[in-house]
């Protein structure tokens, strides 16, 4: 018998851990999505008729995508309540960060010009998950900005 019998590849280990961090991810995905439509109050509802302070303002978006949890930083300067002018930022690595590049080269055509109580992205580019954290941080910015 072989001194390496007994023992597991580390080819085998690396497509194990693959495997489950795929799976924790997909379950996380899944808990935050059913977390979402069961809580009432949990999405937010744009109020048409809010006006807003002109300005630049800041937030931090965050959502799960298969590589774990994401964080985007967004400013938006306002004027008229309408956004003419915006950025992007999200440290994202891997598979995400081609994602988020994706979302970053087209996002702004979607959203400059835009009155700010119009916009909700729901896919940019290719990328889904991306428009949750933007979602999220221009909801956060409509909290600061609104007067």
């Amino acid at each position: 018998m072989s001194k390496d019998a007994g023992m597991i590849s580390p080819a085998v280990i690396a497509i194990i851990v693959v495997v489950l961090v795929g799976i924790v991810a997909s379950v996380a995905i899944t808990v935050l999505q059913s977390q979402d439509e069961s809580e009432p109050g949990s999405v937010m509802q744009i109020d048409p008729n809010a006006t807003y302070v002109d300005g630049e303002y800041r937030a931090v978006g965050t959502y799960v995508s298969p590589g774990g949890l994401q964080t985007i930083n967004l400013t938006v300067t306002l004027k008229d309540n309408v956004i003419i002018d915006t950025s992007l930022r999200s440290d994202a690595s891997g598979e995400a960060k081609i994602y988020v590049d994706q979302f970053i080269a087209g996002y702004e055509a979607e959203v400059i010009g835009k009155p700010v109580n119009e916009v909700d992205l729901s896919r940019v580019a290719g990328s889904s998950l991306t428009s949750t954290g933007f979602n999220e941080a221009l909801n956060e910015i409509r909290d600061q900005a609104r007067s």
